[in-house]
């Protein structure tokens, strides 16, 4: 996990914590203008593009809806607006991926330990 995902990670849970609507945009609408959080968003559909995030069948079915997401972030666009767009429009992923980062973070973690 890179250094920039872990700085990442902090607002991204935020984001997925939020009850209001109205908050969870106004938060995505501020992560959007730092490319910092389009490249955290690659770094994880990457890691599950090449398998290095191993997934359960369940995940496999939750994330099956943002396929289409998922390549749009993975052929990672030049343009300043469509990587915000992105970003913007991923409230509905990221609660699905954050706790399978989270399980992974804490096994990596587990095995630095011992």
């Amino acid at each position: 996990m890179s250094k920039n995902l872990r700085k990442c990670m902090k607002n991204m849970h935020l984001v997925c914590d939020a009850n209001c609507p109205k908050i969870k945009k106004s938060l995505l609408k501020e992560m959007s203008k730092n490319g910092h959080y389009f490249e955290a968003l690659f770094e994880i559909v990457h890691n599950i593009n090449l398998k290095n995030i191993k997934l359960k069948t369940a995940e496999k079915k939750k994330l099956k809806k943002f396929v289409r997401f998922m390549m749009m972030v993975l052929d990672k666009p030049k343009s300043k607006i469509k990587r915000s767009s992105l970003v913007n429009q991923s409230g509905g992923f990221l609660p699905v991926v954050l706790p399978i980062l989270g399980t992974v973070l804490a096994e990596i973690l587990g095995n630095a330990i011992r």
